[in-house]
């Protein structure tokens, strides 16, 4: 499937990654060759003092991602190349999404996403969450991209892609689930400028909104099992 993928659409990839790569090395290079650590990035540079406050947070998938990507503790370099590779692929989603093909607009649209206030806040502040937070990014996108694809194919193999993405996003940052609604919407407002019925687009609207749900309530009774295993093995819960 990925060699079929890349074989159709393999211009629009390449510009998508390289893009996103020369611009996040260009803004934030200095940052990721060197180890400037300051506020919560201090005080959570070891990532096994502070996994259970992420589960508390709702955020248990971050141990996760450190557990696989190695990171037991900040590394900048590391760090910040799993970060763009995170976002190109959210570029490149999006890329479909809106079915550019200009690579002046797959220019910007990385500019866009690399470049932004919250990435260099985010890498400047808390370095140790970049790439979680980057994978959350990408997830959205993802989720936008797979709504998008259930609803021209009629395809429910793409809503539970989307309910997945929900999901794990949900467990990385919460916040990010805002990118996806965002471009949702901008995609149902152009729809509409181009004359689609209104109710047509309601209905897709609507399919949305249930596959987030369903993404939620997984990931919802997925984080109150981890909360009880956390309290059990922690014996916090235990009566004295």
């Amino acid at each position: 499937m990925i060699q079929r993928i890349w074989n159709a659409d393999k211009k629009r990839i390449q510009y998508s990654f390289f893009f996103t790569f020369l611009l996040g090395m260009a803004a934030h290079g200095f940052a990721f060759a060197n180890l400037n650590l300051s506020h919560d990035s201090l005080c959570e540079f070891c990532a096994a003092d502070v996994r259970a406050w992420k589960v508390q947070l709702g955020r248990f998938m971050v141990p996760v991602v450190w557990k696989i990507t190695g990171q037991t503790i900040v590394s900048p370099w590391l760090t910040g190349l799993l970060a763009l590779l995170f976002v190109s692929c959210a570029v490149y989603f999006t890329v479909r999404f809106f079915d550019v093909h200009r690579f002046s607009d797959v220019f910007l649209i990385s500019g866009i996403y690399v470049t932004n206030i919250s990435i260099i806040s985010c890498i400047a502040t808390y370095t140790h969450d970049l790439t979680a937070d980057m994978l959350a990014m990408m997830l959205a996108s993802l989720l936008a991209f797979s709504w998008k694809m259930g609803c021209v194919c009629n395809s429910r193999y793409w809503f539970i892609v989307g309910a997945l993405s929900t999901g794990i996003l949900l467990g990385l940052y919460q916040s990010y689930l805002s990118n996806a609604l965002v471009l949702i919407i901008i995609y149902s407002v152009l729809e509409l400028l181009k004359g689609k019925e209104s109710v047509n687009v309601f209905k897709n609207g609507m399919a949305g909104i249930g596959m987030i749900i369903g993404g939620g309530d997984t990931i919802s009774c997925s984080h109150k099992s981890s909360m009880l295993d956390f309290w059990s093995f922690s014996g916090a819960g235990r009566i004295q």
